[in-house]
């Protein structure tokens, strides 16, 4: 698969479609491969989808790695289970010695993440990175320039199981809002807008990549005994030195956090050092 090194990898499998057309596919390409799996606890039909995927795995003799969330005393929001499933990921690859985790993200949440950068006023609108640093190695999401279309197309075609989240139909959140009311009319108005969308994102993204690379060697260009002067940050303009944090920590921040940062800098610090 295009981006993926033939490497063991650690595969999220949701059981929809677009998970079981990514782990069908790299199973078919030979890759070596193990399955994660959270079951939310929030829905009757998980523990069906659980049982499906380890017999799929079961049944081609792949690894299968499972945790159930649990909820007492906590709220299950949606970055609640997006932070519970990432950590367990992260775990999952620890254990096995695996350094690089595959997720099943494609062009329409693609399309879908830019839009909600736009509403929720991102100081960054560049969508999902194909490739990000994650836990001991790598996040890859090798499916970004598919369309869900062809990703259904394949499953028809090669008779790929999978099972339907019925919640991905509702329009209590704003990624589902935007997926049923928002797209659609959009796709009436410019046919194939996504294409063209998300290249942008990927332009924007690999600016993102040389950017963060260059402020990286300038800040080790700039140390001194006691630190990196501040001084020396505000020389940066304004959108590098937002990438001064996440260059110093190696840690990825929030815009909000960010733009506190670039304040800090701002205020009275031009004598400090940071380290």
């Amino acid at each position: 698969m295009e981006g993926v090194p033939f490497e063991p990898l650690l595969v999220g499998v949701s059981g929809g479609c677009d998970s079981m057309v990514l782990v069908d596919r790299l199973y078919r390409e030979g890759y070596d491969i193990a399955i994660a799996h959270v079951h939310h606890g929030l829905r009757e039909a998980s523990d069906e989808e659980a049982r499906f995927i380890k017999d799929w795995a079961a049944t081609r003799k792949i690894s299968f790695f499972m945790t159930r969330l649990d909820w007492t005393g906590r709220t299950s929001s949606q970055a609640a289970c997006r932070e519970a499933r990432y950590a367990f990921f992260e775990r999952i690859m620890e254990e096995t010695g695996r350094s690089r985790l595959v997720l099943a993200h494609h062009q329409d949440d693609q399309i879908e993440t830019l839009l909600i950068q736009l509403v929720r006023g991102e100081a960054q609108v560049d969508g999902i990175p194909v490739i990000r640093p994650f836990g001991n190695g790598w996040l890859h999401r090798p499916l970004l320039h598919e369309s869900k279309q062809a990703l259904l197309d394949y499953a028809w075609q090669h008779e790929v199981p999978w099972r339907e989240d019925a919640s991905n139909a509702e329009t209590t959140y704003l990624r589902n809002q935007i997926r049923h009311t928002i797209l659609p009319p959009l796709r009436d108005i410019r046919p194939g807008f996504e294409q063209a969308t998300a290249a942008a994102a990927h332009a924007r993204q690999q600016i993102m990549r040389e950017q963060a690379t260059f402020v990286a060697i300038y800040l080790e260009r700039c140390k001194e005994e006691n630190g990196i002067p501040i001084a020396r940050i505000l020389e940066l303009p304004t959108d590098l030195q937002r990438l001064v944090l996440p260059a110093l920590t190696g840690e990825t921040f929030s815009s909000e956090m960010i733009r506190h940062f670039v304040t800090w800098l701002r205020v009275d610090k031009g004598s400090d050092e940071v380290y």
